[in-house]
């Protein structure tokens, strides 16, 4: 750390010189102008260009002409969630019709857009402005889409209807392009500061919103297991006590994601702790099911299918369950900070031991 005097400059403006091996790294001259931005803890970030303007950074990718689609998108996708604007692409060969085909997939789903186009090459490149993404508004919007594909899950379950059920399968990649913008900006704000003090962030709030977006998508993933089992149980007949007892079970995970998402972007401490001790009823109602399934089920089919059910639904509890301790750690640092810095006052009572 290099300390600089203050000096007065006339009546009232005071002047720090600028280390001159900074100002060397930088390329500034006289007459320059530089950005000054104050950060949250009171320090002040000194930066040599316009901060609003997002680093414009620009990746190649090599690709095999037997490279499998999965690894090729999970190239993209990385390369998208690291910050790269521009991504070409580069094929040794020529770019097989199945590779053509997944990066125009994925290039709809990572909201990158194909500039250039070639048998051998392909220019990719982000036209979002991330400082002009809101976080909280994302992951509300992920979240609608997440739970109306949940409720609309269990409805096809109860009523055996496939075509219910394939529309809740069609919504898994508006969910997928949301969360897969969002990982993309947090981790963005994560590796730079200044992007981050632009949108209100701080950097443990990114480490809280990836685990978040991330809950939220596993959640509908999980939806999209159930709603594919349905046409396997459309024509047969399950029974109605064990129908009704994996239908109250999803819809109480349904109570405890819904609600766990809630508590997070409200900071509810009350709501999240509420969440978690829901989650023994549920253990509570799962292992029922199992009861049922072993004593009334003979049909190997109708008893996969349930158990695939019975497992998602399980799963979605647990989401729901690490979103609401996420919150829990997400209002307690709240609390913390509105401490320090003045704002009010937060009395946290803990249990105390009994006296004998």
């Amino acid at each position: 750390m290099e300390n600089r005097k203050v000096v007065k400059l006339g009546r009232s403006t005071l002047v720090v010189s600028l280390p001159k091996y900074w100002v060397k790294l930088a390329g500034l001259n006289s007459g320059d102008v530089i950005s000054l931005v104050s950060q949250k803890d009171g320090s002040l970030a000194l930066y040599s260009k316009d901060i609003r303007q997002e680093d414009q950074r620009e990746i190649v990718l090599y690709i095999n002409p037997d490279e499998s689609e999965g690894i090729l998108t999970r190239k993209i996708v990385a390369c998208y969630l690291n910050g790269y604007s521009t991504i070409r692409l580069c094929s040794k060969k020529m770019f097989t019709l199945e590779q053509q085909h997944v990066i125009r997939e994925v290039s709809g789903k990572t909201y990158l857009r194909i500039i250039e186009a070639h048998s051998r090459e392909v220019l990719l490149q982000s036209l979002t402005d991330l400082s002009k993404v809101p976080v909280d508004k994302g992951i509300q919007r992920t979240h609608f889409i997440t739970a109306s594909m949940l409720q609309d899950a269990l409805k096809a379950l109860e009523e055996k209807n496939g075509e219910l059920a394939n529309i809740v399968c069609s919504l898994d990649d508006d969910v997928d392009q949301f969360s897969i913008l969002l990982l993309r900006l947090i981790r963005s704000a994560a590796l730079n500061l200044t992007l981050a003090n632009v949108m209100g962030l701080e950097p443990i709030d990114c480490l809280e919103y990836q685990t978040v977006i991330q809950r939220i998508e596993h959640v509908a993933d999980q939806a999209v297991v159930i709603a594919r089992n349905i046409p396997l149980l459309s024509d047969k007949a399950v029974s109605k006590s064990l129908l009704e007892v994996i239908l109250t079970i999803g819809y109480e995970s349904y109570r405890v994601y819904d609600k766990a998402v809630k508590a997070f972007l409200n900071r509810d401490l009350v709501s999240a702790n509420e969440v978690i001790d829901l989650q023994a009823k549920i253990n509570e109602l799962d292992q029922k099911a199992a009861m049922f399934l072993i004593a009334e089920e003979r049909s190997i089919d109708i008893a996969c299918a349930i158990s695939s059910i019975r497992e998602s639904i399980r799963r979605i509890a647990e989401f729901g369950k690490d979103i609401a301790k996420t919150a829990i750690d997400r209002a307690m640092y709240t609390t913390e900070k509105d401490q320090f810095e003045g704002k009010g006052k937060a009395v946290i009572r803990l249990p105390t031991a009994e006296k004998k």
